[in-house]
């Protein structure tokens, strides 16, 4: 079938990429472009595949048969295929920017592992959504993180890349673990290994072993996902990657955690009356995840660590939607379980496209200035001017302001939870809910002050450093790539209306119900209840043009009657210059002072004194590395414990081989009892 041409296409041309960058490695200008050609191609490949299945050819290939462990087949259906068409987009785009973008790794580090690596992950990325067997989707999983590792350690002469790359592997393989055992424990209840058997397996499990399924695969998939507390690795990793490579990580690798526990809940393990909790335990998780999330990006100085934070929000976010598909499906409201899920599915698409944006535009500004310290730029607006367009078109739909994507999906998260509020329901998930929806208001709230700061200490006043002051645009493909994701963000949300019925096909098998109700024409989608809400992001848009252009024309009207003047700002007699901006520091200061429990760190004040009581000389702030309480009574407990116990083991080598053959002695033993 065409959809499986497409696929083994998709799979050709990444191998295709991978190999060949490896023979051109002495010669670096040609393997970056073949190789990134190549990533593209196969993209491309994936797109039209994932298009092909929405038309209702479903992806079947099985190309390899073993008698203990089931059919090793690749299949697609329809939710697949949403997450394979998000990923194959934003690999197309990141390629393009990545054909300029590592131009500057070439001389030192090696163009080929690049290229290759780059291939691979996408390729692996594809195979985790596609896989259709447990042991060929754990060799993809694995594969997925041990390459993604490689690219996060690419700039190995850097030791935090070092440290993040190594946080980074032993998380991920400690969820492997996790994962594992859930997938096991279903595939020895059904007697397969067949994704197609598991589907239902929870009707002939006992209710402790699907608890058990749940519990373990939310906490190996949530620490890819890096909610919180799983989290860790996230801002260590993503800010340290290149900047192509945080693109990909954050807009979509992290997703795919999603995808998975998405199949498993409701195809395999089915959601009935007694699995409520599950889904308030997933909200549980997001709500903390959006709110210490953005609480954390909001007093960062590194700009790349601050959107790495703000990808654990968004993860929140979506984790939010997720428990509540859950919650409502397990409370027979299918219809609202349909409705949080399609909100779930379009902030997955919305958060690849604006993280992607803003990762690349954390590049950009990183190659003209060679610095990711918002403390060191500013005046970038002048220097870089569509960069800074571009960057702000992510910022807009990072922060969910109409008519740009990011408001479109948040917006039908919220509508889900408060249609919760029409029913005569139970009044404690009545109270989880409200909390939800204020923590979700209020993830919203400190996302806009702290991208307010981030945009206008960045790009806004003068520059406030040698390396700012330097700045010059990036290359064309660079900012055509950025300009492209910019128009997907606003595209994809004025656009919503057409994008909201293609979702509403892929969460009705899953929930076994439809959710979209429109109405009047297409300029409306109303979901669920048509007195209770609806939504025109092309209606919204249509009317903010006009207002905007209402003011514009009267401003030109009044504003041409009146002399304009420029003259220098007024400086009260002092000279003006960037040591008398804002900073980033100042401006996430009360936020920081409100918050000071959950930062758990000490701001300290040094003055230098003068004759007046009244005027001091000098004032010095210091402040010292902020830590979530999680990661000091948590985790810091859990290295020293196995540091302590590791100390101990070590006196075991004694380099004694007498030794050494009376454990192998006492091990035999004591197996030879285990198993008489």
């Amino acid at each position: 079938m065409l959809s499986d041409f497409f696929f083994i296409m998709m799979i050709l041309f990444s191998l295709i990429g991978a190999i060949t960058a490896i023979f051109l490695r002495k010669k670096p200008g040609l393997c970056i472009k073949f190789a990134f050609f190549c990533a593209i191609i196969s993209a491309l490949f994936g797109l039209l595949c994932a298009i092909t299945v929405f038309a209702g050819v479903p992806v079947n290939i099985p190309f390899f048969i073993m008698t203990n462990f089931g059919t090793y087949t690749f299949a697609l259906d329809s939710l697949g295929a949403w997450f394979l068409l998000i990923i194959a987009v934003l690999v197309m785009i990141v390629s393009l920017y990545s054909l300029e973008y590592t131009k500057e790794f070439a001389n030192e580090y090696s163009s080929a592992l690049m290229g290759s690596f780059y291939n691979m992950f996408f390729l692996s990325m594809a195979l985790v959504i596609a896989a259709d067997n447990v042991i060929l989707f754990l060799i993809a999983w694995e594969s997925m993180s041990v390459i993604s590792y490689f690219l996060v350690v690419y700039e190995r002469k850097k030791k935090e890349a070092i440290t993040g790359g190594l946080t980074y592997v032993i998380m991920m393989h400690v969820g492997t673990v996790f994962i594992m055992a859930g997938l096991f424990t279903m595939a020895v209840a059904a007697h397969s290994f067949n994704f197609r058997d598991l589907i239902n397996v929870g009707a002939i499990m006992a209710p402790e072993q699907k608890n058990f399924v749940f519990i373990f695969l939310l906490i190996g998939f949530g620490m890819k996902a890096g909610i919180i507390p799983l989290h860790v690795w996230l801002p260590l990793a993503h800010p340290e990657a290149p900047s192509n490579v945080s693109a990909l990580m954050s807009g979509v690798m992290i997703k795919t955690p999603v995808f998975l526990l998405i199949r498993i809940t409701f195809n395999f393990l089915g959601i009935g009356g007694n699995e409520f909790w599950w889904g308030i335990v997933v909200m549980a998780f997001g709500c903390i995840s959006a709110i210490l999330g953005v609480l954390y990006a909001n007093v960062e100085q590194d700009l790349k660590r601050l959107l790495a934070y703000h990808s654990v929000e968004n993860i929140g976010i979506i984790f939010i939607g997720l428990g509540a598909s859950i919650l409502f499906q397990s409370l027979g409201l299918v219809q609202f379980a349909s409705l949080a899920l399609i909100g779930t599915l379009f902030h997955v698409l919305s958060h690849a496209f604006f993280k992607g944006l803003l990762f690349m535009g954390a590049g950009a500004i990183l190659h003209a200035t060679h610095t990711k310290n918002i403390e060191d730029l500013g005046g970038l607006a002048k220097l870089m001017p569509r960069t800074s367009v571009y960057f702000f078109f992510g910022v807009m739909s990072i922060t969910a302001l109409p008519p740009f994507n990011g408001f479109v999906s948040e917006w039908l998260i919220f509508q889900s939870l408060m249609l919760y509020f029409t029913l005569t329901a139970i009044p404690l998930i009545q109270a989880f809910i409200a909390v939800s929806i204020a923590i979700l208001a209020l993830s919203g709230g400190l996302a806009i002050a702290c991208f307010v700061h981030t945009y206008g200490i960045t790009f806004l006043a003068t520059p406030r450093s040698e390396h700012a002051r330097k700045a010059t645009e990036v290359p064309r493909l660079m900012q055509g790539s950025m300009g492209t994701l910019a128009i997907l963000c606003l595209a994809t949300g004025l656009l919503s209306m057409f994008l909201l019925p293609l979702l509403d096909g892929v969460v009705s098998p899953v929930t076994g119900s439809s959710s979209i109700v429109t109405g009047f024409n297409w300029l409306f989608s109303v979901p669920v209840i048509p007195d209770f809400s609806g939504f025109s992001p092309a209606l919204t848009c249509f009317v903010m043009l006009i207002v905007l252009s209402v003011m514009f024309g009267f401003s030109k009207i009044v504003g041409n009657k009146k002399k304009i003047e420029i003259a220098g700002t007024w400086d009260c007699g002092t000279p003006l210059n960037e040591r008398n901006e804002y900073t980033a520091t100042a401006f996430g200061n009360p936020i920081n002072k409100v918050f000071t429990r959950i930062y758990k760190h000490a701001p300290k004040t040094e003055t230098t004194p003068s004759t007046s009581p009244y005027i001091f000389k000098t004032k010095k702030y210091t402040a010292n590395e902020k830590q979530l309480l999680i990661e000091k009574h948590f985790y810091e407990p859990i290295v020293h414990g196995v540091v302590k116990i590791a100390q101990k083991l070590k006196k075991l080598q004694s380099g004694s081989i007498n030794r050494y053959l009376i454990y192998i002695f006492v091990v035999l033993i004591l197996l030879l009892i285990f198993f008489r």
